[in-house]
């Protein structure tokens, strides 16, 4: 995703790859440490189709900032979409998401014992 500033990430794609603007690829710089926010576009709508697998584990501090649910993020019925470490217990972490519709997900949001998630204008679809 674009970097805007320090721990600051703008979703700009519905594509899941690795490039510039995409949310894997802001969930793939968070998970290198840090507080982090992504935020999406507020002129982003549509679905994001997750086809690469599973997305990056959400490390302690990320905030994932939709814009009233105006992007969908699809499973593609195989992916787990949102998921905290299993270490939460040892490393305590705290994520939040909110602002998005998840649908089609083998998991939609999969949080491991000892984890805070704040979950804030989530749509299952």
């Amino acid at each position: 995703a674009q970097s805007i500033s320090p721990g600051l990430y703008q979703v700009n794609s519905l594509a899941d790859d690795l490039t510039i603007g995409t949310l894997r690829t802001a969930m793939t710089n968070a998970a290198s440490g840090g507080p982090t926010n992504i935020q999406f576009n507020p002129s982003l709508s549509g679905t994001i189709y997750i086809v690469l697998g599973d997305l990056p584990t959400l490390s302690a501090g990320v905030n994932i900032s939709g814009v009233n649910q105006q992007v969908t993020v699809d499973g593609s019925g195989v992916a787990t979409l949102f998921h905290t470490p299993q270490n939460c217990q040892t490393v305590p972490t705290t994520v939040s998401i909110s602002g998005l519709k998840i649908r089609n997900a083998l998991y939609g949001i999969r949080n491991y014992p000892g984890c805070h998630l704040n979950l804030n204008s989530i749509l299952f679809d």
